[in-house]
């Protein structure tokens, strides 16, 4: 398992323990869109997050995205945290 997907993992696992949840966001036909979903408790509105190592970088339909719907670029567990307090 890759950095991305284990800090994916450990997300899942920290939103879930939150009483939230980290959906995967599948678009059959759709490239470049973000990992998942973020839904805090209580929440009026949703995060995108597109998980990357902290070297990834975005390809180029994913900046596209990041700049049309605000995606959230988590490249470790302090973001994620931070990201989840934000309200």
């Amino acid at each position: 398992m890759g950095p991305e997907r284990r800090l994916e993992t450990w997300a899942i696992k920290y939103a879930r323990d939150r009483g939230a949840w980290l959906l995967k966001f599948v678009s059959p036909g759709r490239r470049g869109l973000p990992d998942r979903i973020l839904i805090k408790p209580g929440a009026k509105e949703v995060l995108f997050v597109e998980f990357k190592s902290p070297k990834g970088k975005m390809t180029a339909l994913q900046q596209i995205w990041k700049d049309r719907i605000g995606t959230n670029v988590v490249r470790s567990k302090d973001e994620f945290t931070t990201l989840f307090k934000d309200d």
